[in-house]
């Protein structure tokens, strides 16, 4: 099972146990998968996309960032992992076969490690699958896709949690740097599970 969703299963209230928290009920045969899951798959130090070949596609999603970024930590990912695979992401990926999206993800990963720099690095990568009009919209294929809502979208969930933080953060702004480079103001915002 891919890493991102692995970790779903563990994300409290967590996809798998939703229905019995919802009633206040503690489902057994869904804990019993929980705590036996087996952990995502590593190849050379850093999470692979899937457990079997190729492992990883570099024109594809970096989607085993999502693990820990946009689903917050659990016991299965290794935070020291996750940051070795997002530096390995940022330094060898086939961009141009990205999607608008995967920059807010690793955005997101990059907040939660504790790599402000990096997060705002990511949102503001420049490359055309991360390139917003003057409209707003982030064109993915030019006019055969000229709107793509899930960069929007992806680009406001990673704007809220750099700034708002998760449960436990301990500080403002988390995913901007404390250098003096950014100010932030913000207000409303609620803090990411």
């Amino acid at each position: 099972m891919p890493a991102a969703q692995v970790e779903r299963l563990l994300d409290p209230p967590g996809v798998a146990r939703i229905g019995a928290v919802q009633e206040r009920e503690h489902n057994e045969d869904w804990q019993h998968i929980q705590d036996n899951l087996a952990p995502p798959h590593r190849r050379d130090g850093v999470y692979s996309a899937i457990a079997t070949e190729p492992y990883l596609r570099r024109d594809d999603h970096p989607s085993m960032l999502c693990a820990l970024g946009v689903v917050p930590a659990t016991p299965l990912i290794d935070p020291a992992v996750m940051a070795a695979t997002l530096l390995d992401v940022l330094g060898d990926w086939q961009w141009e076969t990205a999607w608008g999206w995967d920059f807010p993800a690793m955005a997101m990963t990059a907040t939660r490690l504790g790599r402000p720099g990096l997060a705002v690095d990511a949102l503001l990568m420049e490359t055309g699958k991360n390139t917003f009009l003057p409209t707003g919209q982030v064109p993915q294929f030019g006019s055969l896709l000229p709107l793509y809502l899930s960069a929007n979208g992806g680009l406001l969930a990673a704007v809220s949690l750099m700034v708002a933080g998760w449960d436990g953060s301990d500080t403002d702004c988390p995913g901007f740097p404390k250098d003096g480079s950014w100010v932030v103001r913000h207000e409303g915002f609620t803090p990411w599970p």
